[in-house]
């Protein structure tokens, strides 16, 4: 497949699934990260990137390579978002250890 259609196919099937999570009643963020995710894998499979297209970098191969970083950025951001609010309850798990 070409790269170009590839692309346009990550776009639509990002735009169309953060809106089915959306209706699922996501939240923005996390229906925009979880619809990235999916069109990434989707985008690998359908556009491998090979050494050829390594060689002859253009402007799709350009924007090819910023999509797959861009969504790599966006989920550590997202893990780093939702990580960092979890702390532990001090009354479930306390960090006390008896030694008799």
């Amino acid at each position: 497949m070409e790269l170009g259609i590839a692309l346009l196919i990550y776009l639509g099937t990002l735009v169309g699934v953060t809106f089915f999570l959306l209706y699922l009643n996501y939240t923005i963020f996390a229906s925009f990260v979880l619809a990235l995710i999916f069109s990434l894998i989707l985008l690998n499979i359908l556009f491998p990137v090979t050494s050829n297209e390594l060689d002859d970098i253009n402007s799709l191969t350009s924007l090819y390579i910023f999509v797959q970083i861009f969504t790599l950025i966006i989920f550590f951001i997202y893990a780093f978002i939702t990580t960092i609010s979890e702390t532990r309850d001090k009354k479930k798990f306390p960090m006390r250890y008896n030694i008799v």
